[in-house]
């Protein structure tokens, strides 16, 4: 998988968890979505990688409640991300 693939398919995962989840801001699951993304940067294997991202994120964000806002420092959620 090229890294334009790569980073395409990563864009989609962030499209498909804002309509799963449309009560938390695109701009929060896109940057959920890019942190879990750039724990793969080192990765032999790319394949795979988009699949992965969008699973951990879709964990995190079943999670969150609908008013968590991550740019806001009095809101900002600790997410503990196991791998």
């Amino acid at each position: 998988m090229s890294e334009q693939d790569e980073a395409a398919q990563v864009e989609q995962v962030a499209v498909r968890l804002h309509h799963r989840y449309p009560l938390i801001p695109a701009a929060d699951l896109e940057l959920l979505v890019h942190t879990i993304h750039r724990r793969y940067a080192g990765c032999r294997v790319h394949d795979f990688v988009p699949l992965l991202v969008e699973r951990t994120a879709r964990e995190i964000a079943a999670r969150l409640p609908a008013d968590v806002h991550f740019r806001t420092p009095e809101l900002s959620p600790i997410v503990v991300i196991r791998g």
